[in-house]
């Protein structure tokens, strides 16, 4: 894959793409199923009576499970805010990499002891948690 981000941006970009899309599809079409299957559980209750009850139970618990799977929740972590003033090669570096691989620019970025380096696209407004680990590592003595 790296030889055709390079080669062909532009082919590369789609097949991300549609590797997503298939992806959430997939999951669609996993909810889907079992969204029907409880439905007709439910509606078989009166005739199957104990046994549709526990066949709801067993179509209801994966159907839960991937629902809460698809919920997450990121929060901001505690760490000090970086400025451009502060660490103005830090953020060059950062500039020059959202230029070249054409994504939105940083609004946040925070210096951090537990996490290595992520970075989170949600609201339209971009941030970046850099852990000391990962400054250290290209320098610190």
């Amino acid at each position: 894959m790296e030889a055709l981000a390079v080669g062909n941006p532009a082919a590369y970009r789609r097949r991300v793409f549609a590797l997503a899309l298939l992806g959430y599809g997939y999951l669609v079409l996993v909810v889907l199923v079992l969204l029907a299957l409880c439905a007709f559980f439910i509606a078989s209750v009166v005739y199957l009576r104990a046994l549709a009850v526990k066949l709801l139970f067993v179509a209801g618990a994966p159907l839960l499970l991937v629902l809460r799977s698809m919920w997450i929740k990121m929060e901001t972590p505690a760490g000090e805010r970086l400025t451009r003033a502060m660490a103005p090669e830090l953020f060059h570096m950062i500039d020059e990499l959202c230029a070249r691989l054409r994504t939105p620019a940083l609004h946040d970025v925070r210096l951090t002891p537990r996490v290595q380096c992520r970075g989170h696209a949600g609201t339209g407004a971009s941030d970046c948690w850099v852990g000391i680990a990962v400054t250290c590592s290209s320098g610190c003595r």
